[in-house]
């Protein structure tokens, strides 16, 4: 996917899920399938171990005797780095693989089950975000939702936690239905959420940027409202 197609994706998945009811099961299939196609294009899907700051193979660093730059990761972002990442592993996979080898570029994943660490990390994350968010969080549009999960699908608290500028502007937004607040929000995205100045996360902010901007929707409505949507009517992505 090009970058130009990547921007009119984030719009077009916006606008997709703009008002969608997220406690009715139909919508939230959409939100769930919606979200997983933003972040893999983002991510990026692979079943072996790879160097996250290049997406370069560990297999192919280690065997060229080159150093890891960022963090081993599998799957769609999965970090294996992290001391906890290996005990989360075998809560879900037990023995099946070893972790060990898989984290230095031994061996791979299936597709089935890096389908399968995905639903459980952001299952975990969800969780984690909704605690975040705890009073505003049911107040957010889908969209909103969406990108604050990729947010800390990519950056973690660092992004989207309590003691950072989105975070406050995300809560004011909520408590005012002012929109100079999203637009605050929206504005820290694109343009205070990349330390490293990295090129790749600079075009990344840029859709979840266009992804949070409510104001830019079709649907937008000065006060929020949702309405239900059925599969047929608003699927972009069956």
């Amino acid at each position: 996917m090009t970058e130009d197609n990547r921007e009119l994706f984030a719009e077009i998945v916006r606008d997709a899920n703009h008002n969608l009811d997220l406690n009715d099961d139909d919508n939230k299939k959409i939100f769930d399938k919606d979200l997983y196609s933003f972040i893999s294009s983002h991510e990026g899907i692979r079943c072996e171990a790879y160097d996250d700051a290049n997406s370069k193979p560990i297999r192919e660093i280690l065997a060229n005797n080159k150093g890891i730059q960022g963090n081993e990761s599998i799957g769609i972002g999965f970090n294996m780095k992290p001391k906890e990442a290996k005990i989360e592993w075998e809560k879900i996979f037990g023995n099946k693989y070893n972790f060990e080898d898989l984290k230095t570029g031994i061996g791979k994943i299936t597709e089935e089950d890096q389908k399968i660490l995905y639903e459980h990390s952001v299952k975990t994350r969800t969780k984690e975000v909704e605690n975040l968010y705890k009073n505003v969080w049911d107040k957010l549009r889908a969209n909103e939702k969406m990108t604050i999960m990729s947010l800390y699908f990519n950056g973690s608290s660092s992004l989207v936690g309590k003691d950072t500028k989105f975070h406050k502007n995300i809560h004011e937004y909520v408590r005012t239905s002012d929109k100079q607040y999203l637009l605050k929000a929206v504005h820290e995205v694109e343009f205070h959420s990349n330390k490293d100045n990295s090129q790749g996360i600079a075009k990344r902010r840029t859709c979840e940027a266009f992804l949070l901007n409510s104001t830019k929707s079709s649907f937008y409505f000065t006060t929020k409202c949702s309405i239900n949507i059925t599969r047929s009517q608003n699927s972009l992505f069956a």
